[in-house]
């Protein structure tokens, strides 16, 4: 852990200086935090993300059009939040070094005196915005690289469309069309699949931002054999009691430590106040019910699963309102 910290903090400003290299302008420094307490059953308790990134963009003309490339890197802790366990006696601190790189058609800037007002994340593991741009429209592919702590790391492509104050963006680590073009690792593991509506103003960060996220459990070959047998994956835990508690194991088995909690899905509405500071509502958990007919799906990748026939992870957390506030804050570097 000590090599790795000796790592981001040395390379933070190889970056800064590599990307000024390579013409890379607006470079940006964002911190920020996010603080959500989760209600369920008469028990609360809180949440949070916290991080530190550094972004830039660099715009290309050519004779074929205007383009725009964009790279980021954050490093950032998540605590009792989506991608951790939500069980109160179980302390689960994870530590993701995310890094992103983005190429797509691009127009020039609307205003040239908000040259950067239209914020967007590719990924929600951690709230930063690793691309920042004042374009009127684009449309952009990359992807998204994520180193953790225990061992999670992953490779989520992504896609964001953009039309003046309106921003769509969705990504998956497998998914159709990404994983035609090679821009996921098709595990369909952890940070597997979302997306998000943002709507942007000149005068704040955003004024609101839709987002859906699921965070996905994993156990290797697992998903694969029962899409094949035409089964739902069952509880991965099952393998903690046919396989030696090895170091090997319990990484594999997403949930050793609480269970199938660590599987757990997220709607998220963020409406911003001020240039800084937004308010944060929404539900998680396993974003499932019960009805009549039998189990019924509310989470946007279980419907996608469902209509394609393909299995569907176990996920049997406790649905929980969510309310909190964000802080997020950019520092001009270039």
């Amino acid at each position: 852990m000590v090599n790795c910290l000796r790592f981001l903090l040395g390379f933070f400003p190889f970056l800064l200086f590599g990307q000024e290299q390579l013409g890379f302008s607006n470079l940006y420094f964002n911190i920020g935090t996010t603080i959500n307490i989760y209600y369920w059953g008469g028990t609360n308790f809180p949440g949070i993300k916290a991080f530190v990134g550094v972004g830039g963009i660099k715009q290309i003309d050519s004779k074929y059009g205007n383009y725009m490339m964009s790279v980021g890197m954050n490093v950032g802790i998540y605590n009792k939040s989506l991608g951790n366990s939500l069980i109160l006696l179980k302390q689960d601190n994870q530590i993701d070094f995310t890094s992103s790189l983005f190429f797509g058609p691009a127009s020039s800037h609307i205003n040239e005196k908000f040259p950067l007002y239209k914020n967007l994340r590719t990924i929600n593991n951690l709230p930063f915005y690793n691309l920042r741009f004042g374009n009127e429209g684009l449309a952009m592919l990359g992807v998204n690289f994520i180193m953790n702590n225990h061992l999670r790391h992953q490779t989520v492509g992504a896609i964001v469309l953009n039309y003046k104050n309106l921003s769509i963006n969705y990504y998956n680590d497998g998914g159709m069309p990404l994983n035609l073009l090679g821009l996921g690792d098709s595990f369909d593991r952890w940070w597997t699949g979302g997306g998000g509506i943002y709507y942007h103003s000149i005068h704040k960060n955003n004024l609101f931002e839709l987002t859906f996220d699921q965070f996905t459990g994993y156990e290797r070959q697992y998903f694969e054999l029962a899409t094949r047998l035409g089964m739902d994956v069952q509880d991965y835990s099952i393998f903690s009691d046919i396989k030696p508690d090895t170091i090997g194991t319990r990484y594999n088995v997403t949930g050793f430590r609480s269970g199938n909690n660590y599987n757990s899905s997220s709607y998220s509405l963020r409406c911003f106040i001020n240039e800084s500071l937004a308010i944060n509502v929404g539900v998680i958990g396993s974003l499932r019910g019960t009805n009549k007919e039998g189990e019924r799906l509310w989470g946007v990748q279980d419907l996608i699963h469902n209509a394609m026939k393909i299995a569907i992870h176990p996920n049997f957390d406790a649905n929980r309102i969510l309310v909190g506030l964000t802080f997020n804050h950019f520092n001009p570097i270039k």
